[in-house]
């Protein structure tokens, strides 16, 4: 075995030395998991191995040296908050060597460590008793997931060449996106905001950092670091060098994605929004789920961005984050016209947009719905029979999805194509199904995103085998 790619599996526990037994791995790849422990010596003994990336896990210990680990960069580390050792990837030093640990060094680890962590625990006690009383509620926090450092304007100033046209990677309401290089050679997305007499976009700020302190998943857009003062914010975040979902949907020419793609692309939004409202100690609204804020990585893995108007909910729903927005023409539920209040349900709503969208082409803007209908209603009156007249046409472009309908009187193909031409039609009906189950007009009839995950999962898995079987 010669290439091994094991990122986004959520996989957890130490480093396999069995790993070191691979003696013609080239390439291996555990970024985006929660692999925890410290970084086998054995792999620097791998002598063809010349890429490792083992960012964002919960690594922690001295980074060896030799092998694939003297050519290693920030990159590949990235997102592992107890390394040590290396200082050209900015990592500090190692505090103590295991080898000359001395006898002192293990009486104080028995008898003074344990004071020093019980004055520790009344310190932090004091402070979070502070803190709550300055606050209503206080939300507990998991320890950061992110690279923490500090990052200062001058440096970001720098790494975008002054905020520089040729780095701006896109434009919003509420601020700039931007490409930049940090000092240690880290390429990241820079969200810079607007700062004006209204306080709308310090609380996008403000929510946008509490949620992402407290939300940790292969799918989500990962924070590095950030930069607030009076007159300057900024978010510094993992660069996705494929942009957004948006820009592949509404640039054809230059994009195009096949039907395992998208499906492929949805599955990992759904997997993201399954997190946020099930698998948090409180739920998080995202609030704005749409193609331009899915952002998709080297891999084509994406990821669910911009949390500027989500919401954390108490136990009786209410946000503890509120601001004045509550999404994206064409993507709010219809319910949040009347309530005004956040929910999980919304979202769902939302992704269910996100469905309709991604599988025909349309926006839900689109002039053809400005009389009064709405993208869901075109989907529904085509749905089943008609659906390949509402498919985005670069769907159509492939023969296989051109006689794709149950009805065509080909008898040409081989049954193995037959299969794989069904296998489309049935992938994007169970598709367009499930679009049109998440957008009902009442919350209560639409479906969780565990079960969203679970049909999607099984469509992308039927897809997959039909196509492995063509191949």
């Amino acid at each position: 075995m010669a290439r091994l790619r094991l990122s986004n599996n959520s996989f957890s526990g130490p480093i396999p030395q069995k790993f070191s037994s691979l003696i013609s791995l080239n390439l291996l790849d555990l970024s985006s998991n929660y692999l925890s422990g410290e970084i086998p010596i054995s792999l620097a003994n791998l002598k063809y191995l010349t890429f490792l990336n083992l960012s964002f896990n919960m690594l922690e210990g001295e980074v060896p040296n030799g092998g694939v680990f003297a050519n290693l960069t920030v990159q590949s580390l990235v997102g592992n908050l107890a390394l040590c050792g290396v200082a050209k990837l900015g990592l500090p030093p190692c505090k103590t060597s295991k080898v000359k640990r001395s006898k002192t060094a293990i009486v104080i680890l028995k008898y003074v460590l344990p004071s020093l962590m019980f004055c520790t625990i009344v310190v932090v006690s004091m402070l979070y008793l502070i803190r709550k009383s300055r606050r209503p509620i206080s939300i507990g926090r998991p320890p950061s997931m992110v690279h923490q450092r500090f990052i200062s304007k001058r440096e970001i100033v720098h790494a975008t060449n002054n905020f520089g046209k040729a780095n701006l990677l896109g434009v919003g309401t509420f601020g700039s996106v931007y490409k930049g290089q940090l000092e240690d050679g880290m390429i990241v997305a820079m969200k810079v905001l607007k700062l004006g007499s209204s306080e709308i976009t310090s609380k996008r700020f403000e929510a946008e950092c509490e949620v992402m302190r407290n939300v940790r998943h292969r799918n989500l857009v990962k924070i590095i670091s950030s930069c607030s003062t009076e007159d300057f914010k900024a978010l510094i975040l993992q660069y996705m060098p494929n942009k957004s979902l948006d820009k592949w949907l509404n640039n054809s020419e230059e994009h195009n994605l096949d039907i395992l793609e998208r499906v492929a692309i949805v599955s990992d939004v759904a997997s993201a929004l399954e997190y946020l409202h099930h698998g948090c100690p409180m739920p998080v609204v995202h609030s704005d789920v749409k193609p331009s804020n899915i952002l998709l990585d080297e891999d084509m893995v994406a990821h669910l961005g911009d949390f500027g108007i989500a919401k954390l909910l108490t136990g009786d729903n209410k946000s503890l984050t509120p601001t004045s927005s509550l999404g994206t023409i064409g993507y709010i539920a219809p319910e949040y016209g009347v309530s005004g209040k956040a929910s999980i349900q919304g979202d769902v709503y939302g992704f269910g947009i996100l469905l309709l969208v991604a599988f025909t082409g349309r926006k839900p803007t689109d002039a053809m719905f400005a009389n009064g209908s709405s993208i869901r209603e075109w989907v529904k009156e085509a749905f089943p029979g008609a659906i390949l007249r509402i498919i985005d046409p670069n769907l159509l472009r492939d023969e296989d999805v051109e006689r794709a309908h149950p009805y065509n009187d080909d008898n040409n193909n081989k049954d193995i194509e037959l299969g794989v031409v069904m296998s489309y039609y049935k992938c994007l009906s169970s598709v367009l199904e499930l679009g049109l189950l998440c957008s009902t007009e009442t919350p209560s009839e639409r479906m969780n995103m565990k079960d969203v995950v679970v049909r999607l999962n099984k469509i992308k898995m039927e897809l997959m085998a039909h196509v492995a079987l063509s191949n």
